[in-house]
C-alpha cells in the first residue's frame, strides 16, 4: 500500500510540472536603451546624458520605438542620477512619457515622475504611461536640473520598457 501512495504521489508531482511546463511563464518583451543612443539635447558622456551646466535646468527628448504598436507598454523606468545638492527651485529630475503619432503629433502625456533631493547613488523613476496612438511611439521627456557650484552633473544613465509578449 505504501509503494503504491507514493507512485501516486509521483504520478500528481509529474503532472503538476508538466502542467507547468505546458502553460510556460508570462511573456515580456524588456529593453533597456542607454541614454546616450536615444537622446536628444544635453552633453552625451561615455556611457550617460548629462547636464553641465551651472545656471539652468535643460529639457531633453528621447523617442522610443515600440514593437507592439496595438498595446501600451506595461512599464517605462527611467534610471537618473540627481547630482543637484541643495539647489531650489529647478534642483530636481522630471520626466514623462508622450504619445506620439507616427506623423509627429503629441497626443497625451503622462504624470511627470520626479526626484526629491538628491540621491547620488542613482533612482529609479516609474512613469506613468499615457494611452498612445495606434502605431505611434512615445517620447521620454525629462528636465535635468542644473548642477550645484561644487557637484558633478545630473545624469539620464537608461530608459528601460517593458511591452506584452510581441506579437505584432
Amino acid at each position: 500500500m505504501k509503494r503504491m501512495t507514493n507512485i501516486f504521489a509521483f504520478a500528481a508531482g509529474s503532472a503538476s510540472a508538466l502542467l507547468t511546463i505546458a502553460a510556460g511563464p508570462a511573456h515580456a518583451d524588456t529593453k533597456v536603451i542607454p541614454s546616450t543612443t536615444i537622446c536628444q539635447g544635453g552633453t552625451a558622456g561615455n556611457f550617460s546624458v548629462s547636464n553641465p551646466s551651472f545656471t539652468k535646468a535643460i529639457v531633453v527628448n528621447c523617442p522610443i520605438g515600440r514593437d507592439r504598436t496595438d498595446a501600451v507598454p506595461v512599464s517605462i523606468q527611467v534610471s537618473v542620477t540627481d547630482n543637484s545638492s541643495l539647489l531650489t527651485s529647478d534642483g530636481n529630475f522630471a520626466c514623462k512619457a508622450l504619445g506620439v503619432t507616427r506623423f509627429g503629433g503629441h497626443v497625451s502625456s503622462g504624470a511627470a515622475a520626479s526626484t526629491t533631493g538628491v540621491n547620488a547613488a542613482g533612482t529609479v523613476l516609474t512613469l506613468a504611461i499615457p494611452a498612445g496612438p495606434a502605431e505611434g511611439f512615445y517620447i521620454i521627456n525629462c528636465k535635468i536640473p542644473r548642477r550645484g557650484e561644487a557637484d558633478p552633473a545630473s545624469t539620464i544613465g537608461s530608459i528601460r520598457i517593458v511591452e506584452a509578449d510581441p506579437t505584432n
